[in-house]
């Protein structure tokens, strides 16, 4: 019995048309939705829990922590920059890595939140 080269192709390509476990199928946007989910629940809960933190009487501190959250999301924009235009692997640049990723994962998220949450608060709590 002699095969066509289109039977052969399509023998070969057969594994991949079937879905050989149906449970594990899910779309491809599936886990950037949900961390991009998780990114705003905590940039919301911090601003919700900043504005309650809030103290009218406390303007002062207020105001050192908005601009403690300014200055970790300046050094997390200039680690970005910084790690992208080297490859050397010195001390700094290792804390520069755990830096990034800490703060994408959720220290942005967090400082954003509460840079918002702190402005709104010192705005509109007299």
């Amino acid at each position: 019995m002699v095969l066509s080269s289109k039977a052969l192709l399509r023998d070969l390509h057969a594994p991949l048309r079937y879905n050989v476990c149906p449970q594990r199928q899910h779309r491809r946007g599936d886990t950037m939705r949900f961390l991009i989910f998780v990114w705003i629940t905590l940039a919301v809960a911090a601003a919700v829990s900043a504005w309650f933190a809030m103290q009218p009487s406390r303007r002062g501190t207020a105001k050192f922590w908005i601009t403690v959250c300014a200055v970790l999301l300046v050094a997390f924009a200039v680690s970005f920059v910084m790690l992208g235009g080297s490859t050397e692997k010195t001390l700094l640049s290792i804390a520069l890595y755990f830096l990034n990723w800490g703060m994408a994962a959720g220290g942005a998220a967090i400082c954003a939140g509460a840079i918002a949450g702190l402005a709104l608060a010192l705005a509109f709590k007299r």
